[in-house]
């Protein structure tokens, strides 16, 4: 854990706001990027943000709007419905009938076919092209980076070994 050099979510989310944003919304983008959680989902709702940083709300969604562009693809969704939907966007596939698969996640994963069918008003090769493009997408994109620092661990004794044997310490 020690030699890991790697970046943590935050990091490479923060250096990606500092080369898209600016003053006060730099400021904006810190606290959320702060209040994503390491899968890539913002948990907190927006207005608790805006009031706790005196902000207007369109400007703290809008500063959202600019984090869930960033890199990896999904980040700083609300939920997993949400996450999806940004993976569908960027790959230019999210269309009426996506959106409809994804605004019905319980009856996938209940398995609930003859009904998504009607909802998305597709044939089941349609549909099971739709669900195979839906489980590629990834439903935690911030788990591809490091979480928090190890700490390292302060010993409460020392065991060394002496000519005549053995001694303990303590620390």
């Amino acid at each position: 854990a020690f030699a890991d050099t790697s970046l943590s979510l935050a990091d490479h989310l923060l250096q990606q706001a500092g080369e898209a944003l600016d003053g006060h919304r730099l400021f904006v983008a810190q606290h959320l990027i702060d209040l994503i959680d390491e899968a890539g989902y913002l948990s907190t709702p927006l207005l608790d943000v805006a009031n706790r940083l005196g902000a207007p709300l369109v400007e703290i969604e809008q500063v959202l709007g600019v984090i869930q562009t960033f890199d990896p693809t999904g980040v700083g969704a609300r939920d997993l419905a949400e996450c999806l939907a940004l993976q569908a966007k960027e790959v230019d596939r999210y269309d009426p009938c996506m959106a409809r698969l994804i605004d019905n996640l319980d009856l996938v994963a209940r398995g609930d076919l003859a009904r998504l069918k009607r909802i998305c008003d597709v044939d089941d090769e349609d549909l099971a092209d739709m669900i195979r493009e839906l489980r590629n997408y990834d439903p935690k994109p911030g788990c591809k980076f490091g979480g928090e620092a190890v700490q390292a661990v302060a010993p409460h004794l020392f065991v060394a070994q002496r000519k005549a044997g053995w001694a303990v310490e303590i620390n």
